[in-house]
């Protein structure tokens, strides 16, 4: 009789311990998104190209870029900065430390428009977040950046067309 009473009481006492791991893990709201293999792919350019600015390599990065780049500002979209000027500046001031967050990428076959938040590190305090979209040329087996848009992030107290104030926030996963 001993030892089948000790036995129940292991197997009462292994029984409850995995009850109560299993809802310990379960209250663990933990999400780990999964990206995609586009997104990998040009998260890997992106930090490539942020890689040779900060480290001074011009060649490196006017390798990435299609020979008529350029990259256009939100807050003055009719005047473009050229290929060669931007090549000067990014060289000149790699100058932020960011992470790139929340990339999506929409694969048009040869073109590639790549969207993500470059998250400034705040204790630099140069700069705020800024909203990026890539636009990425396939010419032959590599990958070229054509054009960048860039904006300021963060701010929705503006009306933009086609937004509701209300959006509901998704839960998207990259």
């Amino acid at each position: 009789m001993k030892k089948l009473a000790l036995f129940l009481l292991m197997f009462l006492v292994t029984v409850s311990g995995d009850t109560v791991l299993a809802a310990q893990i379960s209250d663990q709201k933990t999400s780990v998104p999964t990206v995609t293999r586009l997104v990998q792919i040009f998260g890997s350019l992106e930090h490539d190209l942020g890689d040779n600015a900060k480290n001074g390599n011009i060649d490196a990065v006017g390798k990435m870029l299609m020979d008529d780049f350029e990259m256009r500002v939100g807050a003055m979209p009719g005047n473009p900065v050229p290929r060669a000027q931007w090549l000067q500046q990014i060289i000149q001031r790699p100058g932020f430390l960011a992470d790139i967050q929340q990339m999506a990428v929409h694969d048009y076959d040869s073109v590639a428009v790549v969207s993500f938040l470059l998250k400034q590190d705040k204790s630099a305090k140069t700069s705020a977040d800024i909203y990026m979209v890539d636009v990425w040329k396939k010419v032959g087996d590599k990958w070229l950046l054509a054009v960048r848009y860039a904006s300021p992030a963060g701010s929705s107290r503006f009306a933009i067309p086609g937004l509701a104030a209300d959006m509901p926030q998704l839960d998207k996963r990259y």
